[in-house]
């Protein structure tokens, strides 16, 4: 313990820039949910507004990014408008301009001891929490395969140099690289460059701890406890275990999975009746967009979950044009944004689909991203294998069934076991008592079961579903709660509290509590660095490749594992023009 005391001044840092980072966030998303006619007003409005505005900075940055690499000048700006915008919250948020400090003062003075007294503790333990996430987020880099084929390479790109075309030439990995290296490039240009991956994770995983906490300190006064609470603490056991395994990684599947989360809660407000519509709406489709931006493979969730929120608006008699355009303003920011990112890396608006692509002298060829797609299909089936083997039969099948539920068990087995007795709980519980189920409680379900169908026939590799196994199992528990009646509704979070706490000690409590300091300086832990030569192409251009294998890691630029001779810059000696391929 008391070499990890050493790290406390690193740890304070990391939780000052989370902070930071956390109030230009809800300041975006204060601002982006004014534009869209939503209020600001209940805790989980809070909330709402700060992955609104995380989604707003994703959407700012790729904007800024089309022009400029994502250095300090973007971090100044960022931190200078969202800081702005919470100016703006905090005089005018939530009351009339010209008497806000005296409304907020009588908020204040009304609020009950006992209520003080939750919100004490809800503090201090946010506070505990913060301080042991930031030790686990200062861990040696949880380096998944694609860290060092292509994470930290690429964001080194958007650290140096502005979207180059056809930058997926050099690397067809960088074709789709996700809108997540744009917050992690801005990041890195806080302090301790290269180490984004410190900062960029823990945030995020604070954020999404600190709503399924304050659900929890809402048991202490059951009658404010809804189902959207019910929802957060089921997610909780598995947001604690990345806690401890992904506070210090570049993987983009952690932040794929929390904006699912963060999308269900959202929806299940709308079934608690609770919470401005224009709020919720936003957040879910603009948290929904950004999913897709990170990784296209949340397309199918993100559309479905958009068409039932459509017809919700329909139905509840909320659907207007004018609020339609208000909702959409911001995901339409976001998707073209990534779609014209997209088209300048590679050709191609929707990678690694060719579909509707963009004659560009430096379009990858489409024969490239097709084997890239076969490539990520096969493996997420049997990587063993030969691609075209895997992909010509069903002979993978079994093996994986048995690798998906025998080894994901919190992930997939958990959940998928969850929903099936809640599917079959809730229609025992309705053909027995009168109950009026919602019709909602069941559309609400609709978008993870697609989003799985369509998971199993392309690349059903567990960390390409997202949060769709969790939202399935919390729909169906919401569908129970709904059969039960309303006496069963009421005491529903008793078996969820010791659901989620079982899961905590079983799965959680026997991973390694706080990491040691490293042997860098302050406690860090260095980043692996490859052997590289230099590979030179027939028209000349030099570039870096490893000696061994495929990892690249944070070489100088540019650099591949996979080089091309036909390789070349569009325009003799500039870079930021772009690769293209010469013709066989």
């Amino acid at each position: 313990m008391h070499a990890v005391l050493t790290m406390l001044p690193e740890m304070c840092v990391i939780v000052a820039v989370w902070i930071t980072f956390g109030a230009v966030c809800f300041g975006l998303g204060w601002g982006a949910l004014r534009l869209a006619g939503g209020r600001v007003g209940q805790a989980e409005d809070r909330f709402a507004a700060f992955w609104a505005g995380w989604a707003a900075m994703i959407a700012l940055l790729q904007v800024w990014y089309l022009f400029l690499p994502v250095r300090l000048a973007a971090l100044v700006v960022l931190v200078g408008l969202g800081l702005l915008l919470l100016a703006g919250f905090l005089m005018w948020g939530g009351y009339a301009r010209s008497s806000a400090p005296a409304e907020a003062a009588e908020d204040i003075r009304r609020t009950t001891p006992k209520a003080r007294l939750i919100l004490t503790g809800y503090l201090v333990v946010l506070a505990g929490f913060a301080f042991w996430l930031a030790n686990r987020a200062m861990g040696p880099l949880n380096p998944p395969y694609d860290t060092g084929l292509y994470h930290l390479n690429g964001i080194r790109w958007m650290i140096e140099y502005p979207a180059v075309p056809g930058l997926g030439n050099l690397h067809v990995r960088f074709s789709t690289m996700p809108s997540y290296f744009l917050y992690m490039g801005v990041l890195d240009a806080i302090l301790w460059q290269g180490r984004c991956w410190n900062l960029a994770h823990g945030l995020l995983l604070w954020a999404a701890v600190a709503q399924v906490v304050w659900s929890g300190f809402k048991v202490l006064t059951p009658s404010r406890f809804q189902l959207h609470d019910l929802i957060a603490l089921l997610f909780f056991p598995l947001i604690l275990r990345f806690c401890f395994l992904e506070a210090s990684s570049t993987a983009y599947d952690l932040p794929v999975f929390l904006l699912g989360f963060v999308m269900y809660v959202q929806l299940a407000r709308l079934l608690d009746t609770v919470g401005d519509s224009n709020t919720i709406a936003t957040v879910v489709l603009s948290a929904g967009t950004a999913a897709v931006t990170i990784k296209i493979s949340a397309a199918v969730l993100v559309l479905l979950t958009a068409t039932v929120l459509l017809l919700w608006a329909r139905r509840h008699r909320q659907f207007t044009w004018r609020t339609t355009f208000a909702w959409m303003t911001l995901p339409a920011l976001l998707g073209i944004g990534w779609a014209v990112r997209n088209v300048i890396f590679c050709g191609y608006p929707f990678p690694p689909s060719t579909a509707l692509g963009i004659p560009v002298g430096w379009k990858v060829p489409a024969y490239v991203m097709t084997d890239q797609t076969k490539v990520i299909m096969a493996w997420a089936r049997d990587y063993r294998r030969p691609v075209d083997e895997v992909l010509s039969n069903w002979e993978w099948l079994w093996p994986w069934f048995k690798g998906v539920i025998g080894f994901y068990r919190i992930e997939v087995t958990i959940p998928l076991a969850l929903f099936l007795v809640a599917v079959f709980a809730a229609l025992f519980a309705g053909s027995t008592r009168r109950s009026r189920v919602s019709m909602w409680n069941v559309m609400f379900v609709l978008p993870p079961v697609a989003a799985l169908v369509f998971w199993f026939f392309t690349a059903p590799d567990q960390r390409f579903a997202g949060a769709a196994f969790w939202w399935l199992a919390a729909g169906a528990v919401a569908l129970l709660c709904a059969a039960g009646g309303g006496a069963s509704r009421a005491r529903c979070w008793v078996p969820v509290v010791v659901l989620s706490l079982v899961l905590v000690l079983w799965f959680d409590a026997r991973l390694t509590k706080y990491t040691r300091p490293g042997p860098l300086a302050s406690g860090h832990y260095p980043i692996p660095v490859p052997v590289v030569k230099l590979f030179t192409t027939s028209s000349g251009l030099r570039m870096f490749v490893p000696v061994k294998g495929d990892q690249v890691w944070d070489s100088q630029l540019p650099a591949t594992p996979y080089p091309d001779s036909r390789l070349r810059l569009r325009c003799e000696g500039d870079i930021r023009q772009g690769f293209t391929l010469n013709p066989k």
